[in-house]
């Protein structure tokens, strides 16, 4: 994916070490013949954003054009023949909680999701003002742009943790957008939102997703406000 307002770009960091050691050079000697630095290099073979026009002097002395490792959403060929972004790598995401004893809350969490035949796995680790904790996924299944599937929180004694979510690719499948529902002693659902950690928007991406997530919050003090009232007329 080509970042046009920053002129960068995702690349595949594979691929690239791959024919550096082709041509049997060095990262350090790469970056000389290429007038980079050793740190784009560096960042370049781990999959990281650099500036297209680094790419461009970088591909130019391995005998290539830039577009051979400009990575575009990761397709995959499924089992039928068609193309599905891949879910693989790591990702930050976003909801809100609504703890009765607390004020609603945003929870980051960070996860390295691998996929194999349309099965996904991942730890999660999740990160609430109050604590960190670990939570496992259970029933990930990716259908074309649409992962799906439940967690448990680590050391939680069901149902209290137990969750169920729909999310959709989107945004060159950098972005996962949906929804998180909790089984617990209530039924809570919140905005869910995912971002691909080596996107050249991340920084983006992320302001966006927490705005959104202070929306939530408002929406959650709305409901409770309402429920109240409700309440009261009981």
């Amino acid at each position: 994916m080509v970042d046009v307002m920053n002129h960068s770009a995702r690349v595949d960091g594979s691929l690239l070490k791959q024919d550096r050691r082709g041509k049997r050079l060095t990262q350090e000697v790469l970056a000389m013949e290429a007038d980079v630095s050793t740190s784009t290099v560096t960042r370049a073979e781990a999959g990281s954003c650099v500036s297209r026009h680094s790419l461009d002097k970088l591909a130019s002395v391995l005998d290539h054009t830039s577009d051979r490792y400009i990575l575009e959403g990761r397709p995959v060929e499924s089992l039928s023949g068609s193309l599905v972004p891949s879910l693989d790598g790591e990702w930050t995401s976003f909801y809100v909680e609504d703890d009765i004893k607390t004020e609603p809350y945003v929870v980051e969490e960070h996860s390295a999701l691998e996929t194999e035949n349309s099965i996904v796995s991942a730890v999660f680790e999740t990160i609430t003002p109050e604590e960190s904790r670990i939570e496992h996924l259970r029933d990930g299944r990716q259908i074309r742009s649409v992962f799906v599937g439940s967690t448990t929180i680590e050391g939680w004694v069901l149902p209290a943790g137990y969750a169920q979510f729909q999310l959709l690719c989107l945004r060159n499948d950098d972005w996962m957008d949906g929804v998180v529902t909790w089984y617990d002693y209530e039924i809570v659902s919140s905005r869910y939102v995912w971002i691909r950690n080596n996107s050249c928007l991340f920084d983006q991406f992320r302001k966006t997703a927490l705005n959104l997530m202070n929306e939530e919050i408002q929406l959650f003090k709305k409901r409770r406000l309402t429920t109240l009232k409700l309440s009261d007329q009981g």
